[in-house]
This record gives structure tokens, sequence and C-alpha cells, in this order.
């Protein structure tokens, strides 16, 4: 996850340095693995104002034109874009000026005529893959304003690991969340401003859940009469600090969203489903689909699709179907945002090999109450940058409403296990803060509401973790518990295994502890004899490489020396003591 700080500040409004930020998201638990700045490659590129177009006199492709960026005289800059008229308003480059890659401008002749500069396209400033025409900037830009100010990439990027336990930390919102809390800041989110007209979503379209199992809440919007285009270069700046690439301004909106709420959208062409409607079901036999990467994949029963009235449209969760795609032709548009099982999720990608953001997404834990804000969210970014007519109404299908889970605090349990004393007013003003709800307080405990997106948070133990974090590890004092020491008595087999890893030890082999798992791969090279040569296949395996249970050590071994070999070791000398599982003729366990 790619947080960038111009972004996080219009949700949260931060007064801190970008080193002090750092340390304190790094003490909240975010694994921070750099910090980058999107516009640094970027120098002395500036708005100009187009005030002069002429043909080139020796150059049917070309033409020349004079453009003003706030100087005493108009620069003469010789261009072969055509999308661009007098009044327009671009990036200009002038001699000296850096671009992304390390691309200097300078003054030059082009077939007899001089050139001060250069007028830029959104891949010359690396914003984006449109380079056959010249970016046209807003109108109200001011003339001379340097670029980086004007598309936001005066910009700070904290690329952060999103650690499986913390699903909400995949957006921006989470994120903004979280520090809110820590500094006692109002949480901002962006408000939805929404012009509803024509016929009713549920007169046109309509969504059925044929198992919520899987598939507990989906929402969708039916928006008219979409222009598809490039979208405009805030937008296109935001997704390139995020590391995304913009595509058009409809795909590019739902990849926004995802990247403000971590909640993964989907737009069909709504003239491409039959019925124009939406089924959310299981795979039927013999069933595959065609997905947007133009692979066809076989699909099984057990995994969840997104169908019309005839045929899966998506992948549910993982990717959309080709047959389905918004194109440059889409004048319909049907958005969805639901919420997925992520067990179901995750063994669906792993089985197609589809690991795509929003599957990763939903495998950490999506918030289902944060199902109809991220649509809006989406369908008001549409009308404003697509000039799409919202048909009024929400098709909501969420026949089994979420229940928040309740957990038990005991004032005195967070004292006892942090080493602090914490006083009760401030252990639930600190969970206040996070989203928790009490909805039962006694003089000793209290009773808590967890909020839809802390999926985490299961036991007491949890919520105390919450307070330490906010709290302040660096407030708690390093005092070393009270040990009581007695003689432990080991296993006559445990002896014999002491004895030989000390014996190993000694004579210079280091001892290494390998998963009990292993992938087919493995055991074959291993050329092992029977029955270590056959394994206990798991049902659902993380992934190929732990696709069954170890019937020898010797490949897991094989595995590890060369891991290390790979990587400059120039002899590896290991061994490892551990359970092997050998398969039992006629029984499914080992």
């Amino acid at each position: 996850m790619q947080i960038s700080l111009n972004w996080l500040k219009e949700l949260v409004p931060l007064q801190v340095s970008t080193e002090e930020l750092a340390e304190r998201m790094t003490m909240l638990g975010m694994e921070i693995e750099a910090i980058r700045e999107p516009g640094k490659e970027i120098k002395d590129i500036y708005v100009g104002q187009i005030v002069d177009i002429q043909p080139h006199p020796d150059a049917d492709k070309l033409v020349v034109c004079q453009t003003n960026i706030g100087g005493e005289e108009p620069l003469q800059i010789i261009c072969g874009a055509t999308n661009m008229k007098v009044g327009d308003k671009v990036p200009t480059a002038i001699d000296g000026s850096c671009l992304p890659g390390g691309f200097k401008i300078g003054n030059r002749k082009m077939r007899g005529v001089q050139s001060c500069g250069m007028m830029c396209s959104l891949r010359e400033l690396g914003l984006g893959e449109e380079h056959a025409g010249l970016m046209i900037l807003d109108p109200d830009a001011p003339i001379g304003a340097d670029i980086k100010e004007v598309l936001g990439l005066n910009d700070v990027v904290f690329e952060i690991e999103v650690t499986p336990n913390r699903g909400d930390w995949a957006g921006m919102i989470g994120v903004a969340r979280e520090l809110s809390a820590y500094y006692n800041l109002p949480l901002q989110l962006p408000e939805i401003h929404l012009d509803e007209e024509g016929t009713a979503a549920k007169e046109v379209s309509g969504v059925t859940i044929e198992d919520p199992d899987l598939c507990p809440r989906y929402a969708g919007r039916v928006l008219r009469n979409v222009v598809i285009q490039a979208s405009p270069p805030w937008l296109c700046a935001r997704l390139i600090a995020a590391g995304q690439r913009p595509i058009n301004n409809i795909v590019d909106i739902t990849n926004y969203v995802l990247l403000e709420t971590g909640h993964p959208l989907h737009a069909f062409d709504f003239d491409k489903l039959a019925e124009n409607r939406i089924v959310v079901r299981r795979s039927r036999p013999g069933e595959g689909i065609k997905t947007l990467d133009e692979q066809e994949h076989a699909l099984t029963e057990d995994m969840l699709v997104i169908a019309d009235a005839k045929n899966p449209q998506a992948v549910g969760g993982v990717m959309g179907g080709f047959d389905s795609e918004v194109d440059a032709n889409t004048k319909h548009v049907f958005l969805e945002s639901a919420y997925f099982t992520p067990r179901s999720i995750r063994s669906t990608a792993r089985k197609l090999a589809l690991l795509t953001e929003a599957a990763q997404n939903i495998q950490r834990g999506a918030d289902c109450n944060m199902v109809p804000y991220a649509l809006n969210r989406a369908a008001a970014l549409m009308q404003e940058l697509a000039g799409a007519s919202v048909a009024p109404g929400v098709l909501d299908a969420y026949p089994e409403k979420h229940v928040a889970p309740q957990v038990r605090l005991r004032f005195d349990r967070t004292d006892r296990l942090l080493g602090v004393a914490i006083a009760k007013e401030e252990q639930q003003a600190i969970l206040k803060k996070l989203g928790f709800t009490a909805s039962q307080v006694r003089e000793k405990d209290c009773l808590l509401e967890v909020p839809s997106w802390r999926h985490d948070v299961t036991h007491e133990a949890d919520l105390i973790e919450e307070i330490a974090r906010h709290y302040g590890y660096d407030r708690i004092p390093v005092t070393m518990p009270p040990v009581r020491q007695s003689e432990i008595i080991f296993a006559p087999q445990e002896k014999t295994l002491r004895a030989l890893r000390h014996r190993l030890a000694a004579l210079g082999l280091t001892e290494v502890l390998n998963w009990s798992f292993s992938s087919r791969e493995n055991v074959s090279r291993a050329r092992l004899e029977t029955p270590s040569s056959s394994m206990v296949m798991l049902e659902n395996p993380l992934s190929e490489n732990y696709a069954g249970m170890r019937s020898s050590l010797i490949p897991t071994l094989y595995a590890t020396a060369a891991y290390n070999c790979k990587r400059g070791a120039n002899s590896v000398a290991i061994f490892e003591v551990g359970p092997v599982y050998l398969p039992v003729e006629d029984e499914l366990l080992p």
C-alpha cells in the first residue's frame, strides 16, 4: 500500500514532520518499507498558455506554437500534437528542464526553425500512457506556476506492507482513521454529492444473491450516458503516486475508490448484461469465463461468480469478465460494490492463479458497512468526471445483516498484561477513538462492540493490544518478570533428541526448522524410495509449494540448502529434527 501524504492530509489535518509521522506509523504497527518523493525527477516545468499556432514552413505534421509561461515574451515551441488550440494551458518544459527518466530538455532547431522547449503529454510527465496529444490542464491553472504544485506532485509517499490482520490499512481511510485516533484529530471523509435522475434502478435492473454464504452483501447502481475519456491530471497523479497505471476515467475511478476506501469495486457494461440484471451464485458444471486479462478459465462448482441472466460475467471478488468489459463504446454502466467471504475468495484466487489487488484486500477482510459508501463515492465521481446520469436508488441485496461481535475487557487485566497501571477512563477513551462502542460499562469491566472493519479483534488480549499501541509502547516501563526456577524433567525420547541436537551442533552443523509441508516437485527431485516418495496431499494448501505433508526431511533440507547457495553461501552444513507424515493405505490421515 502506498500512502500519499497530501491525500492523507485531506482526510486528517496532520501538522507533523515526515520523519515524526514515519516513526509514529511504525510504532502503531505499520511496516514502512520505503519513503519516496514522486515529483523529485521533474524540474522546471511550468504552466504555459498557447497564444498562437502556425503551420511549420517545412513539415506538414508539425506546428509552431507561441506559448506564454509568464515571461516578457512567449516561447516558440515546435510540436507534433493536434489536440490543442489557442488558449489551452499545457505543461511546458524550457531549456534545462528535467523529465522522469533523467531526460533533459534543451533548445534546438527542427527543420530549420528554432524550438525553445517542449510541451508535454501525460506519458512524458510519467503520469499515464497517453502520448498521442498534449496534457490539457485546467483552465484555471495559473500561468507560470510550477507543474508539481498544480498537479500535486510535491508529495511524500510511504510504502507500507499491509499485514494480513489489518485489512483496514489497505485503504487511505483506514490509515487516516488510525492516525486521527492517535493524534486526537477529526477524520474528514470526502462528502458525497449525487444528483439522481431518470427511471429508478429497480425498474431497469435487479440483484439476486443465491449463495449468501459466499457473498453476504451485494449492491449496485445504474449509471447512464457515461463519456469514456482520459482521467483529469489530478486523478492520474494520485494513481501514479500509488503505483497504479491510469487507463480511462471509469476504470480509474474504481481504482481510486479502492485506494481510498480499501473496498474493491467493478464496473460492467450495462448493455452487455443479459436482461440487465445480476445473479450472485456458485458456478455451474461446465462453466468457464474469459477474464479481463483475456485468459480462459475453467470454473469449479465451489467458485463464486457474478452472472447475468445467462452466463458468468466476473469471478466474484477476483477479476471481471472480458465479455462485459467497459470499453470506448460503453454508454451505460452497472457499478458493483460487494462484501465477499474471504475464505472463498482466497481459494478461488489461488486455484485460478489470479492474485489481484482486489482479491488480496478481500482476503484480509473488507468492511461490509463500507459497501454503500464506496458505491456512492464512485458514482459521484463518475457523475463529475464522466458526465454520468445516476439512476435513483441503490440495488442493495443484504439477506442477513452484520451483527457486531462483542468482547469483554477487564481493566485490571490490561494492567497485569502490560505491566503498567492505565486508568480505566483512558482505556475506554482509546478504544472509543478506534471505533469500539461500549454496550455495557461496570466498575471492573466493560463490554465492547467491535467495529465492522476490525476482523482481527476477537479476544480480550486483542483489545489490550489496541490500548498498548495507542498508549505508547515507549511509555511502558521495562521490568523483569519474576521467574520461578524448577527442575525440568524430560521424557526419554526428548533426552535422546536433545543429545542428538547438541552432538550435531558440536560437529559444526546448524539446525534448521522447515515447514512440515512440501511440494511434489521437491519430493520428486529428492528421488526417495517408497513410502517416503509419496505425500499426504492437502485439500486447501497455502500454495503449490506447500501442497502436501512431508514424508521425509530430505526434500525440505535440499530446498533450504539450495536457497542459501543461491544467495552466496559457499557451503551449507545443516540438519533438522522434526516430524514426518507417512501415508496410510485406505486412510485419509497419516
